[in-house]
């Protein structure tokens, strides 16, 4: 036997309701925000960015997990590419590091691209009281789905920049989580940063 319950904000009680599938709520009655996990609904610590470019194109919210690591390499062998990395600037994710990592569903190669883009050079963020009526796109990742893929992304870097790693030891601590809504600009399937 299957038994339903009504998902209600975590902060004032009122009954949550969404006409998309995502793992974040917004109660609407005060603003509170909510990540659904394990079945219930579960306050996030969170934060909502303000727009401060100016675009012609549909206002979006969208959804970053920001996780908070420590990450030490013990150990790396890599062949070449000093040269590469020192004249490409090059960095390194190590030590108290923030990576961002886009909770919505949209192409790996677009993701990709922001999730490092906004780790290694995190956006200045202004704090908007809400979200002014302005759409969010669904988040698509949980917590811990956020974990595992700030891990690998981790990773990945460590193998795309410039040389060959052959072998790595590390330790990888997560810290703590929130969400963070980054303004963006929607033409279609494009989207332009919006801060």
């Amino acid at each position: 036997m299957v038994s339903l319950k009504t998902l209600k904000c975590t902060n004032c009680g009122n009954p949550l309701t969404s006409k998309e599938k995502d793992k974040i709520f917004v109660c609407s009655k005060c603003q509170n925000i909510m990540e659904f996990l394990d079945g219930d609904v579960k306050k996030v610590e969170s934060t909502i960015a303000r727009f401060n470019k100016s675009g012609n194109s549909e206002k979006v919210y969208m959804p970053f997990w920001v996780v908070n690591t420590d990450i030490k390499v013990n150990s790396e062998k890599i062949v070449g590419g000093r040269v590469m990395r020192f004249l490409k600037s090059e960095k390194k994710m190590s030590g108290n590091q923030d990576l961002y990592v886009c909770a919505a569903d949209i192409s790996p190669d677009i993701v990709k691209g922001w999730n490092v883009e906004f780790t290694l050079r995190p956006p200045a963020i202004e704090e908007e009281d809400n979200f002014q009526g302005i759409p969010r796109v669904p988040a698509f990742i949980d917590n811990h789905g956020a974990k595992q893929h700030s891990e690998f992304m981790f990773l990945r870097h460590e193998a795309e920049i410039s040389g060959t790693l052959q072998k790595i030891d590390y330790d990888f601590n997560i810290n703590s989580y929130r969400i963070v809504y980054v303004p963006f600009y929607k033409n279609k399937n494009k989207y332009q940063v919006g801060i």
